[in-house]
């Protein structure tokens, strides 16, 4: 089973055209061997659309994605785009995914070393992100990710 950061409530209703969005802190898992972080988002297609984004990252900086309602089981070239705010667009990184036993999530992560890195370098800087997720040439989510410096501290703390 995979570990979760603590649960948020869903965030208010938003206005049209508007995202709500609730995310915990940056916080250790039981096995102290990882981290993560939960964006819980509504709105991002209709008002009453509400989806959950976990980002984990390992003791050894290996970064997996958890979204929620995942994609669906036949998706092919499947690739993010973790950009930082007031920053030029971060490149594209392919991903692998698989579905996530028990829950309609697919979980990913970065197929290469660049990829990871690129991910890391975004993770680092302590901002406002914004993760889009491309399958083929369909763009498949785009969302607003709160971040903060609290990241490169649990960081430390866990790669002690």
């Amino acid at each position: 089973m995979l570990d979760t950061p603590s649960l948020q409530q869903s965030p208010p209703r938003p206005s049209r055209n508007q995202v709500s969005v609730n995310c915990s802190t940056w916080e250790a898992f039981e096995e102290r061997d990882a981290f993560g972080r939960q964006w819980i988002l509504r709105g991002l297609k209709d008002p009453d659309d509400i989806t959950t984004i976990e980002i984990h990252v390992s003791h050894d900086r290996i970064v997996t994605m958890i979204v929620e309602p995942g994609i669906a089981g036949g998706t092919a070239a499947v690739k993010a785009q973790l950009s930082v705010e007031r920053q030029r667009a971060a490149p594209f990184v392919p991903l692998q995914h698989q579905p996530v036993p028990g829950r309609r999530a697919t979980v990913f992560a970065p197929i290469d070393l660049e990829g990871l890195q690129t991910l890391l370098r975004a993770l680092w800087e302590g901002a406002g992100m914004k993760l889009t997720l491309v399958a083929g040439d369909q763009e498949i989510l785009q969302a607003p990710l709160y971040n903060d410096p609290s990241y490169r501290e649990i960081l430390r703390e866990i790669s002690a």
